[in-house]
């Protein structure tokens, strides 16, 4: 004998049941897909932060390589890379020495302090300072 309950069942999945199920699915896609993009533009810019870092110390070493009577401010150039362009800036100004090495002087002393400023439009600006002191 047939039982007229389980003859009017429907097997298989509702409307209801398909909709939330592919409603969940496309937000967990949209959810991962917004943290590989956000995860891919952090390492890009960590390569660029390093690229910068290495330029500034680069210009510093450059620095402290020469004579001190050939230390001078020299106009921002800019440096061509493969993630764009960085701005290069040599900012050379006379200090009082180890008493204040912060406030730069008119006069010339025999210290002179020297900032490297390396930017990109995709991250701050990379700061390096170096005193270089004039041996007598």
């Amino acid at each position: 004998m047939i039982n007229k309950k389980t003859k009017n069942k429907h097997n298989g999945f509702s409307f209801i049941g398909i909709a939330t199920f592919t409603v969940l699915v496309v937000v967990t896609i949209a959810i991962v897909f917004g943290l590989v993009a956000t995860i891919a533009r952090s390492g890009s810019h960590a390569i660029i932060r390093a690229q910068a870092t290495s330029l500034a110390q680069a210009e510093i070493e450059f620095v402290v390589a020469q004579p001190f009577d050939k230390i001078v401010q020299e106009p921002a150039r800019d440096v061509r890379l493969s993630d764009g362009t960085m701005s290069v800036s040599k900012k050379v100004s006379y200090v009082n020495g180890p008493q204040d090495l912060t406030r730069p002087v008119k006069e010339k002393t025999m210290y002179k302090k020297v900032t490297v400023t390396v930017s990109h439009k995709k991250i701050r600006s990379v700061v390096f300072e170096t005193v270089r002191a004039k041996r007598k």
